[in-house]
């Protein structure tokens, strides 16, 4: 995806989905994992333009996927980041 505008944030991406099945993340029914856009960060390595998307993962039914804590993702990136500044 490309933005080509330095004004964006996260809510101007798109939600994305996969086959989890194929990456064992779900059963052969109802396989899809969507991705939902939640944060987006300046990329620390990269620099420049590059950006970093974080995504929540959501099951078929939009409920989470199991193991996955974006809130806590969110935050300790969050502090990394202002870390490397």
């Amino acid at each position: 995806m490309e933005l080509n505008n330095e004004n964006y944030s996260c809510l101007d991406c798109t939600e994305w989905n996969y086959d989890g099945s194929s990456t064992g993340q779900a059963e052969g029914s109802n396989s899809d994992v969507y991705l939902k856009p939640c944060a987006l960060f300046n990329d620390p390595f990269r620099r420049g333009h590059h950006k970093l998307l974080l995504c929540e993962t959501l099951k078929y039914n939009k409920l989470p996927t199991g193991g996955f804590t974006g809130a806590l993702l969110y935050k300790t990136c969050g502090q990394t980041l202002r870390h490397l500044r």
